[in-house]
């Protein structure tokens, strides 16, 4: 989601940057990357036009793939891991949080007081987290008007709208009241409106947060963890823990901070590298891909007027790794592939994943149109799979027989709720 925010105050430099391999990252240095230079780049649509593909035609030998580590190889041992994600997953404080009613920022600070009370501080940083993202709405309005209003975290709270400016000054505000270590983070992000055939700009358009967690930096982007801008420019709301304490190696492919100490990484990357990065989802890291060519450059990237998470525009080439993936995930229980350009073959691989998954519930291939005999093997692994609670294929076009293979894959199953309308 693209800001064009107005420009924070800057952050000062992280106190614990010592990770660095050779010492404290000296500024007045260039840093000395190197990285896949195209000599020559070509332009190709799909049949669609949808997607561009920038294609490396000749590479430099002396030069190698940008490889990002993060700079603090202590911040995420398991422990950090487990904390965050109990947090995370504890229906007490979603419950809690969603009951506030409250009509100052006076009484939301006292409440997040009470209820962060004795508890860990990546629970206290959750609980600020979430309460800005189910009561905060992106101003939409202000965004494609231009006309930014004032962003302060009281005018923001009173009116249940901000732009990233307003986000962050909210939730600078909150740790500031808790006695939390929190800055706020200038930078350039691949939000809502990016297009890589664009000139680099030289104003930030975007801001964030940094807070420490037993002197240990984390990033958190309350703003895009709230929800996303649809095709048709409207604010859907829908929370996306991914931005609560990133890894900063995973950040870094949509988020270049303006002061480079605070990528928070071994290496600081340039802006120029920064573009040529792939502009990954979350769903990309959440599901251990690993992007096989071309690696750590953006030739390949998506450029579509959607940016729906579920539309990654995959197609059945890509459907094989994303089932070698999941098949034996241990964590992953909603997949949502609606509208994306899987056909039969690409059914068939998930299908055959399907049948080992042990942990997935709810399944979503709105829009996909895999025909009649994808809808066999999409039956045919659901009289195998025992998890499987839901399942939305509607408008996937698998005839009659299509809906009679997947009607009597039912009889014996786990499957208590499926849609299928407007399926011709």
């Amino acid at each position: 989601m693209l800001c064009k925010c107005l420009r924070a105050a800057d952050a000062s430099e992280p106190t614990a940057m010592k990770y660095k391999r050779s010492g404290i990252i000296d500024e007045s240095q260039e840093q000395p990357f190197k990285i896949k230079k195209p000599i020559e780049l070509s332009l190709q649509d799909d049949e669609e036009g949808k997607i561009i593909k920038f294609i490396n035609q000749t590479i430099q030998e002396e030069d190698h793939f940008v490889e990002t580590i993060d700079g603090d190889p202590q911040a995420f041992d398991s422990v950090f891991i487990q904390q965050r994600q109990n947090a995370i997953n504890n229906p007490f404080y979603r419950s809690i949080i969603e009951s506030w009613q409250f009509k100052s920022l006076r009484h939301l600070v006292n409440a997040i007081k009470n209820l962060a009370k004795n508890k860990s501080l990546i629970d206290c940083h959750w609980i600020i987290f979430y309460s800005i993202a189910i009561n905060i709405e992106y101003d939409t309005i202000t965004y494609f008007s231009n006309n930014h209003t004032n962003q302060s975290a009281e005018d923001v709270f009173l009116t249940r709208k901000g732009i990233c400016n307003g986000y962050v000054h909210l939730y600078k505000h909150l740790c500031d009241r808790l006695k939390l270590p929190c800055k706020i983070i200038n930078g350039y992000s691949k939000g809502y409106g990016f297009d890589i055939r664009s000139n680099a700009s030289n104003q930030t358009d975007h801001a964030w947060n940094a807070v420490q967690i037993n002197q240990h930096w984390y990033l958190i982007d309350s703003t895009w963890g709230a929800g996303f801008i649809n095709d048709r420019k409207d604010f859907k709301r829908e929370l996306n823990p991914f931005y609560f304490c990133p890894r900063p190696q995973q950040m870094i492919y949509h988020h270049l901070p303006e002061n480079h100490r605070w990528q928070l990484l071994q290496e600081p990357i340039s802006m120029k590298q920064f573009l040529k990065m792939p502009n990954l989802h979350p769903e990309y890291f959440n599901l251990n891909l690993q992007l096989i060519y071309p690696c750590n450059q953006s030739y390949v990237i998506q450029t579509q007027h959607t940016h729906d998470p579920h539309s990654l525009q995959i197609r059945d080439s890509d459907a094989q790794q994303l089932a070698n993936s999941f098949s034996n995930h241990t964590a992953l229980n909603t997949l949502d592939l609606r509208s994306n350009e899987i056909k039969e073959n690409g059914i068939q691989h998930l299908a055959d994943a399907l049948r080992n998954n042990t942990t997935l519930i709810e399944l979503t291939l709105y829009g996909i149109k895999f025909g009649e005999k994808g809808a066999q093997h999409l039956a045919d692994s659901i009289r195998h799979n025992t998890t499987l609670t839901t399942l939305d294929f509607s408008d996937s076009k698998i005839g009659d027989k299509g809906i009679q293979h997947v009607a009597d894959s039912l009889r014996n199953n786990t499957v208590n709720f499926i849609c299928y309308s407007t399926i011709p």
